[in-house]
């Protein structure tokens, strides 16, 4: 495997990751939207479902942080490896 092949085989493995983590990170999403809604048909009191959906807002809030983070950081990567990228049929 020569040098471009091994580049290109990180960067597609490096977005299948990452596809990875997003599908995670959203289903996550999902189940605190799945677990609030059965807090509001709980038997629980005013007081500890507001407790208990408060501390799932700041769960959702930092997945989504958590979110906003990593495309930032690919934005980034990317930008430089569009600034040093060597076309292929200059790589001997």
């Amino acid at each position: 495997m020569d040098r471009v092949d091994k580049s290109i085989y990180i960067d597609l493995r490096a977005k299948e990751l990452e596809d990875m983590l997003l599908y995670r990170y959203l289903r996550l999403l999902e189940e605190l939207k799945i677990l609030e809604s059965s807090i509001d048909s709980s038997d629980l009191s005013d007081e500890d479902k507001n407790k208990l959906k408060g501390l799932i807002e700041i769960l959702g809030e930092r997945i989504l942080t958590e979110l906003m983070n990593a495309k930032n950081e690919r934005e980034r990567v990317d930008e430089i490896l569009s600034q040093s990228h060597v076309p292929i049929e200059e790589i001997e």
